[in-house]
């Protein structure tokens, strides 16, 4: 991580606090500030905009007085979450071209968390931020990759949630982010079915794993210089362990869980997610494509 970076990663005082105990945010007045998305749809594409971001409440159990309805506030969001490898985003990509839905790309929106943390407040985060990547990967079991993973612990969704406050209503829009629990968009949901969970087979996800990273420079660029392969069968062992936790709490949330093993193709989970989500009916044109 250089200077420059360094010098970046601190959270504005200005943003949001989210209370986890409660499922809720607080704040009043908003403050803009630079915000990269990926807005796919019919109308737009990969469009980066200027977004306004909430503005922090303090004071505690005081801040109790200001919450707002998140869950009305957020009903026009739909959350596609779960395991990696699981073609999560070739199906919003597919539902965003059939429905003229915003996709909140995840992946892409994390970048701009390093801006946002501090060692305080994202611990594991701050930590994963500061150690090479090959260290990330080596000289450690799946298990201990698995607890130190930000989002276990709750780190990353304050930062989601503040963007999707900041972002227009006029559009459904569908979250893409393996990095969201079960148990932190229950509280946000105004029926069950507004969030789906994606868990692939092992198979399914070892051959998707092993075609994304068979790029060396994409497998460089996730895991360092170390060794590719020892970092790979780490990552799919990880990545097992997720898929569990994000099962237990889905089931013990009665949220739901697709299981996704290749037998089905993107038009069928497309229909599927569409039911499930509430969108729109449009005719989908051209051939079903493959999850990848």
């Amino acid at each position: 991580m250089t200077t420059a970076v360094m010098t970046l990663v601190a959270r504005c005082a200005s943003a949001p606090t989210y209370m986890p105990a409660y499922g809720a945010w607080t704040g009043r007045g908003k403050k803009f500030r630079s915000l990269s998305l990926i807005f796919t749809g019919r109308r737009q594409k990969n469009k980066t905009v200027s977004l306004p971001a909430i503005s922090a409440v303090s004071g505690g159990m005081a801040a109790d007085n200001h919450r707002v309805d998140h869950a009305r506030c957020l009903s026009h969001v739909r959350w596609l979450a779960g395991g990696t490898g699981s073609g999560k985003s070739t199906l919003a990509r597919a539902l965003a071209e059939r429905y003229d839905v915003l996709i909140y790309d995840g992946d892409r929106a994390e970048r701009d968390y390093v801006s946002r943390c501090t060692a305080h407040e994202q611990p594991y985060l701050w930590a994963l931020l500061q150690a090479p990547l090959a260290q990330n990967w080596s000289g450690r079991s799946a298990q201990e990759i698995f607890e130190s993973m930000p989002s276990l612990h709750g780190e990353t969704f304050g930062f989601v949630v503040d963007d999707l406050l900041a972002l227009p209503t006029e559009r459904p829009v569908l979250v893409d982010d393996f990095r969201t629990l079960p148990r932190e968009v229950a509280p946000l949901l105004t029926w069950p079915e507004q969030a789906a969970f994606l868990l692939p087979t092992p198979q399914f996800r070892d051959g998707a794993l092993r075609a994304r990273f068979a790029d060396d420079a994409r497998a460089r660029a996730n895991w360092g210089d170390g060794d590719h392969s020892e970092a790979l069968a780490l990552r799919l062992a990880r990545d097992e362990l997720w898929d569990a936790e994000v099962r237990r709490q889905a089931i013990e949330l009665r949220l739901p869980v697709i299981t996704v093993d290749g037998s089905r193709n993107a038009h069928d989970l497309v229909d599927d997610l569409a039911t499930r989500f509430r969108l729109g009916h449009r005719q989908l044109v051209g051939s079903p494509t493959s999850v990848s």
